[in-house]
């Protein structure tokens, strides 16, 4: 720890000096990557620097572990669900010398055992918009406005400054987008078309450029997909050139959005956002990741229609009430993800091998499905006026126009499966508050540890940094800390979780 220490405090002066504030915020908050970039510089030629007592002895370890063939490697991704840092991988542990950016009260430097760090990398597009959202409270949304670059840089971001950037157009970003043939980008651009004043405000930013721009959001929609299948068949994904250009295209329209941005920030229409609401979430805001969250009326969803069967594939980790989990035990596994540092419950669905004939054969059970996958179109939400209210995610694909469920009669009443969504919305809202004290009684008993076994069977990484109950963990646990779990149902969740782990074994 001195060694690091002494790393950050020489780079501390010279950063300062160059850069007091960025982008409002004092030193050194916001310049993760600042700091990362010249500790890496210091750690890379470790013969020039001169440092005495402890971090002198680590300075000496830190060089017989290079002079041995040791790795260091600097690494960008999700920490915890709820920041994008900068960070090092050196062996199998993880050092962080920029920890107090986000929050100045933290120690400057933290060191971690790889696995604990609750770190990891960027998976797809919905991940970085849902960190992006957090941490730096953007709005997001498909770019349907440059189909060209749009396999590239798939996602529009809007601060709450309303300045407009194309995002994010990092060698890490356009690797991601190139690594599956350009189906991460797609997924995104798939969504919605983007709404028509953001679409004009961005077209007027950028049309005295004689860059050909789409008649309007939804023949954008279609180009950026077509553009999207065109680079596929081309295999621009495995081209530097057109990396490379994309890069620099979007870096040149983004200095262009920021510059005129500054004196025509985005200022969304009223008739637009009438009806906004925020979700009952850790974090909820009106425009969460790429979903937008409206109050649902019958003026604005009478024709809307619910498909409650729509058919989802794939390894995911689904949410999971508390509720739910006396079923879910019967069908599937089920493991932890931290939100905001707390333990959640979820489902793991879409594993290849047959785990569940057993117990279904016996019981005569359908596939679990948890509620969060059936009715995540729906959330409860407050509106402007801290009314409660029922919101719909105007973009999901659970919800269309042409095919499922109406909500409404023609009347304007609420059908039948209206009713049905607005019992289980409740049912989980009032869930959470429960939810959130069994897990967190969970996360301070210290009983969780990574789950290596289903990290073995993500092989595509599609899954979060998962947890599970480590049996002998629980089993060595105080009386007094068993009674407290008890009160909390969080014992009964912790053995319910080690129990779901046996669809893990069956044949």
């Amino acid at each position: 720890m001195a060694f690091f220490l002494a790393v950050r405090a020489k780079v501390d002066g010279p950063l300062q000096a160059a850069q007091p504030v960025s982008n409002g915020k004092i030193y050194p908050l916001g310049q993760c990557l600042e700091i990362t970039q010249a500790a890496e510089r210091l750690l890379l030629a470790p013969d020039k620097l001169r440092l005495s007592g402890e971090a002198a002895l680590g300075l000496a370890a830190f060089r017989a572990f290079r002079s041995a063939g040791g790795k260091i490697r600097q690494v960008w991704g999700d920490l915890r669900g709820t920041f994008f840092q900068n960070a090092f991988q050196i062996g199998t542990l993880y050092v962080d010398v920029s920890n107090d950016t986000v929050t100045l009260t933290k120690p400057k430097v933290e060191i971690l055992p790889f696995a604990a760090a609750n770190f990891r990398a960027i998976e797809d597009f919905r991940h970085f918009a849902q960190i992006a959202r957090r941490y730096w409270k953007h709005s997001v949304f498909p770019n349907h406005v440059l189909p060209e670059l749009a396999p590239f840089c798939p996602l529009i971001h809007v601060s709450t400054g309303g300045i407009v950037m194309f995002r994010d157009p990092t060698r890490y970003m356009i690797s991601l987008s190139c690594k599956d043939q350009f189906s991460a980008s797609e997924d995104v651009l798939s969504d919605q078309a983007i709404r028509a004043d953001l679409f004009e405000h961005v077209c007027a930013l950028l049309r005295s450029r004689q860059t050909k721009l789409p008649a309007s959001p939804e023949a954008g929609r279609r180009a950026a997909l077509q553009v999207c299948r065109e680079g596929r068949d081309k295999r621009w994904h495995l081209s530097r050139k057109h990396q490379e250009s994309a890069a620099n295209q979007v870096h040149m329209f983004n200095r262009q959005l920021l510059g005129r941005g500054q004196t025509r920030p985005f200022a969304p229409a009223r008739d637009v956002t009438d009806g906004l609401v925020v979700p009952l979430e850790p974090d909820g805001s009106a425009w969460s990741g790429i979903r937008q969250w409206r109050r649902l009326s019958p003026a604005d969803h009478a024709g809307l229609r619910w498909q409650s069967l729509a058919v989802k594939r794939g390894l995911r980790a689904s949410p999971l009430a508390l509720f739910e989990v006396a079923d879910a035990i019967l069908t599937v596994p089920f493991a932890f993800t931290l939100e905001d540092g707390t333990p959640r419950p979820v489902a793991i669905l879409g594993l290849e091998q047959p785990l569940q004939h057993s117990l279904l054969t016996l019981l005569q059970r359908p596939a679990f499905v948890p509620a969060a996958e059936t009715y995540g179109a729906f959330a409860a939400a407050q509106d402007t006026g801290g009314t409660f209210v029922l919101a719909v995610d105007e973009a999901s694909r659970d919800c269309q126009v042409t095919s499922g469920d109406p909500l409404f009669s023609a009347d304007g009443q609420p059908s039948s499966a209206l009713e049905e969504i607005s019992a289980a919305v409740v049912r989980l809202a009032q869930d959470r508050p429960h939810l959130t004290q069994a897990g967190a009684a969970l996360g301070r008993a210290n009983v969780l540890r990574p789950a290596a076994e289903l990290s073995a069977l993500d092989a595509e990484r599609r899954l979060p940094q998962l947890f599970v109950v480590a049996p002998e963990a629980l089993a060595a646990l105080r009386p007094d800390v068993v009674q407290k779990l008890r009160e909390t149902d969080a014992f009964a969740l912790a053995q319910c979780q080690i129990l779901s782990m046996a669809h893990l074994e069956l044949d």
